[in-house]
């Protein structure tokens, strides 16, 4: 694990989190387009489904995404978590004995169902090194998202399948809105959007039981949660400025998870992310 001194939105741990309101992946308004994107990403704690380790874990993550004019994408990120060389907790020893915590490749298409609806389809496979991640017992996912613009608000309904030693299935409906600003310091290239999107999720959380005792001494032992049920809603107040090929969007995150296993009480909280992005 890369150690920092002093202390986007990641992928791994972000990127299947709440985090998505604009998402790496959604661009199916650029489909004519061939892109390439670099980012880096921030994030001052993690959240995957409302729930984290119940310690503060901020992280970056620097990430590539390859985008066809078919739709079909690539996205490829690795996520570290960083640490002071005074943190000794234990969460911060397991990160330390790793160069990277966690590497993923998410390949999926993006298409349009009619003017006003877009839907994406896609599989990440992720290589977890650091066990004290919130979402160490996920390898992979099945992600299929419909996205309908009615205007006034766009509604996105997301489906979900995760598997590892657990395995989850979780639906979210996630409600938001672009409020644009077009060219503020340039004659036609740039703009600034505030996005504030609202997501509930219900499922189920079997992902945070272990049955591996290196795991099991780094997070509360919790039962098995195969109930579907309401588990998290969560607040993204993302503002986006774009100027030419460069984007910046810093955001506040807030969730709040409910209904959760015996054992786990992850309380509501909040934490910032920023990412940065360069189309070529």
């Amino acid at each position: 694990m890369l150690i920092f001194i002093a202390g986007s939105v990641a992928s791994a741990i972000a990127n299947h989190s709440a985090n998505d309101s604009t998402s790496n992946n959604s661009n199916s308004d650029s489909l004519a387009e061939r892109i390439y994107t670099v980012g880096l990403d921030y994030g001052s704690n993690q959240s995957f489904k409302g729930r984290n380790t119940g310690q503060r874990q901020p992280y970056y993550s620097p990430n590539f995404n390859y985008q066809a004019k078919s739709g079909f994408f690539t996205f490829v990120s690795i996520t570290n978590n960083i640490t002071s060389k005074s943190d000794t907790t234990m969460q911060a020893r397991e990160a330390k004995k790793n160069s990277i915590d966690e590497w993923q490749i998410n390949p999926g298409y993006n298409f349009d169902i009619e003017k006003n609806t877009t839907a994406s389809i896609s599989f990440t496979h992720y290589f977890v090194n650091d066990t004290a991640l919130i979402n160490a017992g996920i390898k992979n996912n099945i992600d299929y998202y419909m996205d309908h613009d009615f205007k006034i608000v766009n509604e996105k309904l997301s489906l979900d399948l995760d598997w590892g030693t657990q395995t989850d299935f979780s639906i979210a409906l996630e409600t938001y809105h672009s409020f644009d600003l077009e060219n503020l310091f340039t004659e036609d290239n740039d703009m600034l959007s505030f996005i504030p999107g609202f997501t509930i999720t219900a499922g189920t959380q079997n992902f945070y039981v272990t049955k591996e005792a290196a795991r099991r001494r780094l997070r509360a032992v919790t039962t098995s949660t195969t109930t579907f049920n309401i588990i998290a809603f969560d607040l993204i107040l993302p503002l986006a400025y774009n100027i030419g090929d460069f984007t910046i969007e810093p955001a506040f995150n807030y969730s709040a998870a409910l209904n959760q296993p015996v054992g786990l009480q992850t309380k509501p909280f909040g934490y910032v992310t920023v990412a940065l992005t360069y189309d070529f």
